[in-house]
């Protein structure tokens, strides 16, 4: 065979272990995602706690059930758009709530209302006046993506508030409200009671396996189809020198 012929097949050995390499990669990915889904469902099993546990180390106590006691301050909650609730477009309703024992203020996702709830108030929807009982899970900011454009001024601020956003991101949100905010916020599990048919409480936590195993069979394909192409491209080119020798 010419070099050029030894050249392929090292390229097509090289492309072969790249692609395996690949495949084991997204298989540990998956193992990963596995071990960080099995301590979710454990932490999310526990039983609640008060939310007191939480604020004096809330990064050992994400995904926990807790308890909080507070009165609603709907005339500074947000929506989080866009969200779906069983195929049905809508949003997620944010309000701060105060918390008895001056523990500070955390803001607390209640749950998804349809498009149709969000107007002209939702604050005059869904307002829910005195103290309130509230159970959910302890969650961690999310960080702003821009994937698109949403109403509003692009930064927050007590002049110009900001009342759509993408996601729950607490460093920017604390721009705009006139109190502190605690560094997380919770997901409703339960709807207080007279809360009435709507926000549904909806976590929204994946626990699947995502994609990683099925990325890994492609990779592990692509790693087949390398190696039997190459292979095929040499067995021809060995036929063709046979041929040119018995000839």
């Amino acid at each position: 065979m010419r070099r050029k012929d030894w050249g392929f097949i090292v390229l097509a050995i090289l492309a072969a272990a790249l692609f395996v390499r690949l495949g084991f990669w997204q298989l540990s990915r998956l193992h990963e995602r596995q071990a960080h889904n099995d301590l979710i469902r454990q932490r999310m099993d526990l039983p609640a706690a008060p939310i007191e546990q939480a604020i004096a180390s809330p990064s050992d106590w994400t995904f926990r059930p807790v308890t909080l006691h507070g009165t609603f301050d709907a005339a500074h909650e947000v929506l989080l758009s866009p969200r779906s609730y069983l195929g049905q477009p809508g949003v997620d309703l944010v309000t701060p709530l105060h918390l008895e024992g001056n523990l500070g203020t955390v803001l607390v996702d209640r749950g998804w209302i349809p498009f149709a709830a969000t107007e002209p108030n939702p604050s005059a929807a869904y307002q829910i006046a005195g103290p309130v009982e509230v159970q959910g899970m302890v969650m961690t900011s999310q960080p702003s993506v821009k994937l698109f454009l949403l109403p509003g001024p692009p930064t927050p601020s007590p002049e110009a508030i900001r009342t759509i956003w993408q996601t729950l991101d607490i460093p920017s949100l604390q721009i705009q409200m006139p109190y502190p905010l605690l560094p997380f916020f919770v997901a409703q599990t339960s709807a207080p009671s007279g809360s009435g048919e709507h926000p549904i409480p909806d976590p929204g936590i994946d626990l699947t396996d995502g994609p990683h195993l099925s990325y890994a069979m492609q990779w592990f394909a692509f790693a087949i189809i390398a190696l039997g192409g190459g292979g095929a491209w040499i067995g021809r080119r060995l036929r063709r020198t046979d041929d040119s020798d018995e000839a």
